[in-house]
C-alpha cells in the first residue's frame, strides 16, 4: 500500500470515487492525495484552495445607505475576476 500525491494526468483514474465528477473542475493548485495498492485507488481526497468572503461588515450608521454596500460589491467583483 502506498500513499502519494496523484499527478493531474492521472486524475481520470478517480472514476468510481467521490471525486469522479469533481476532478475535471479542480484548479491546477489542487492536490489529490491517494492511497493505492496494486494500481487500485483505495482512498482519495482533494486538497484545494478556495476563495471565501468572510467578515463582511458595514458600519451601522451606513447600513441603510447603498453606497458602502455597492462599493464593496464592485470591489469584490473586481477581486474575484482577478483571482479567477
Amino acid at each position: 500500500m502506498i500513499s502519494r500525491v496523484l499527478p493531474p494526468d492521472e486524475w481520470p483514474r478517480l472514476a468510481g470515487t467521490l471525486l469522479e465528477g469533481v476532478w475535471p473542475s479542480l484548479p491546477s493548485e489542487a492536490r489529490v492525495l491517494s492511497v493505492e495498492q496494486d494500481g487500485h485507488i483505495l482512498g482519495c481526497v482533494a486538497l484545494l484552495p478556495i476563495w471565501h468572503l468572510d467578515g463582511v461588515w458595514i458600519d451601522p450608521a451606513h447600513r441603510q445607505k447603498a453606497a458602502v454596500g455597492r462599493a464593496l460589491l464592485v470591489q469584490t467583483k473586481q477581486a474575484v475576476a482577478e483571482v479567477g
